[in-house]
C-alpha cells in the first residue's frame, strides 16, 4: 500500500471518516512586536499574548505568556501591557492596526504556515455514494483548494507588501530559533500523547496527514522562509 492508502485506511478504521484536502489556511505572521525578536534569547522574557497549546510551548521556551481576548490586544500593545501578539495572516492582521502600535513584524509563522485543511465524511455515508459521486466530491475538494489558494495568497501578499512599505521593520527569525520551536513543540506533543490515548490517536492522524501533504507548498505562496 502507498502512504496515501495507508493514511486513508487509518482514517477509516480509527476515526470512521473519509478525509480529503478541501481548503488552505492563510500564511501566518509569527508576531507583531514592540521588541525585535530574532533569536531564542530575544524571545525569552517577552510578554506575549497567546493561547492554547502554543501558550504552554512558548512558556517552555522562556516567554511570559498572557491570555486575553482578541479585542483587547490593540490597547494592550499600545499601553505596553504586552510586548507582542501572535495573530493570523497579513490579510487578517492589517485592518486590526497592530502594525501601528508594534514596530516589528516577525516572520515566518510557525504553527499556521499555510497548511491544507481536510473535509471529512462519515464512512457509512461515503460508502453509500456511487463511485461517480465520490469522484465528484474529491474533485470539488481539489477545486476548493485551488480557489482558496488563489484568493488567500493574493490577499496575503498584497497586505504584506503594504506592511513592508509602511513604518514597520520586517524581521526574519534565525533558523536556530525555528528549530528550537519545532523541537519543543514535538516534545510537548509526545508528552501529551503519553498521557492521553485519544490525543495520541489524533496526533498520529495529524502527523500522517501533514506527511501526506508535503506538496502543500505547491498550493501556497508562503510569507517568509519555512523551517522544516
Amino acid at each position: 500500500m502507498t502512504t496515501t492508502e495507508l493514511y486513508e485506511a487509518f482514517r477509516r478504521e480509527v476515526f470512521g471518516v473519509v478525509a480529503f484536502p478541501c481548503s488552505t489556511l492563510g500564511t501566518e505572521i509569527f508576531l507583531h512586536s514592540s521588541k525585535k525578536v530574532q533569536t531564542l534569547e530575544d524571545f525569552q522574557g517577552l510578554r506575549l499574548r497567546t493561547s492554547g497549546a502554543w501558550a504552554e510551548i512558548a512558556s517552555r521556551l522562556g516567554a511570559s505568556t498572557v491570555v486575553m481576548a482578541g479585542s483587547d490586544i490593540y490597547t494592550a500593545l499600545d499601553r505596553g501591557v504586552i510586548d507582542a501578539a501572535e495573530w493570523g495572516s497579513p490579510e487578517l492582521n492589517k485592518p486590526t492596526g497592530f502594525q501601528n502600535v508594534a514596530q516589528y513584524v516577525i516572520l515566518p509563522g510557525i504553527h499556521q504556515s499555510g497548511g491544507i485543511l481536510e473535509c471529512e465524511v462519515n464512512v457509512e455515508a461515503w460508502d453509500g455514494l456511487s463511485e461517480a459521486q465520490q469522484s465528484q466530491l474529491r474533485l470539488a475538494g481539489k477545486l476548493s483548494v485551488f480557489e482558496s489558494w488563489l484568493d488567500s495568497s493574493f490577499a496575503d501578499l498584497k497586505a504584506f507588501k503594504e506592511l513592508e512599505e509602511g513604518p514597520n521593520e520586517i524581521v526574519q527569525l534565525d533558523q536556530s530559533f525555528i528549530d528550537a520551536i519545532y523541537d519543543e513543540t514535538r516534545a510537548w506533543e509526545d508528552e501529551k500523547a503519553g498521557e492521553n490515548e485519544w490525543f495520541a490517536r489524533v496526533l498520529e492522524s495529524q502527523r500522517t496527514f501533514k506527511q501526506n501533504m508535503t506538496t502543500w507548498q505547491d498550493y501556497r505562496l508562503p510569507i517568509g522562509e519555512m523551517g522544516r
